[in-house]
């Protein structure tokens, strides 16, 4: 209930308490003649001091202005530079490796092309040379028992 009647409170003051209170008097211009009394106190600028003071700020808007489209464009410039770079790379890289390719491929050929040429009868020569290396260690392997058993 004291949280109630806190925020009841809370809401009352912040809505009866006028906000503009704290603002600043806007802004107020006067043309004063020779000897006439200012009516309020302040800084008081002829025609051409407030000519230049807009001349002034005007020409550093359009300089600072000019400057950023100056490093707008320079960055455009420099990213453009480096997109084409990195095409330019990736065209080459891609050259590379497609000449790369044909040259393996060929290699692949070559080698398909020394193996059919080769003499395809060696398989008979390999199955007989196999065989007589196979019963010659099988009576060496014989003898050799036989031997071992007969001297004891």
């Amino acid at each position: 209930m004291l949280k109630l009647l806190m925020k009841i409170l809370i809401i009352i003051l912040i809505v009866s308490f006028p906000s503009t209170s704290f603002a600043q008097s806007p802004p107020q211009m006067t043309t004063l003649s020779k000897d006439q009394k200012a009516p309020w106190t302040g800084t008081l600028f002829n025609p051409e001091a407030i000519v230049k003071m807009i001349t002034e700020n005007e020409a550093a808007l359009e300089q600072c202005n000019n400057n950023g489209q100056e490093k707008l464009d320079k960055e455009k410039a420099k990213c453009d530079f480096l997109q084409e770079r990195a095409k330019i790379v990736a065209e080459l890289q891609k050259q590379q490796f497609d000449s790369i390719l044909k040259i393996k491929d060929k290699e692949i050929d070559n080698l398909h092309d020394i193996i059919k040429k080769s003499n395809s009868n060696n398989h008979v020569w390999w199955f007989a040379g196999g065989t007589a290396i196979g019963v010659v260690t099988s009576i060496a392997i014989f003898y050799a028992a036989v031997e071992i058993t007969s001297e004891n």
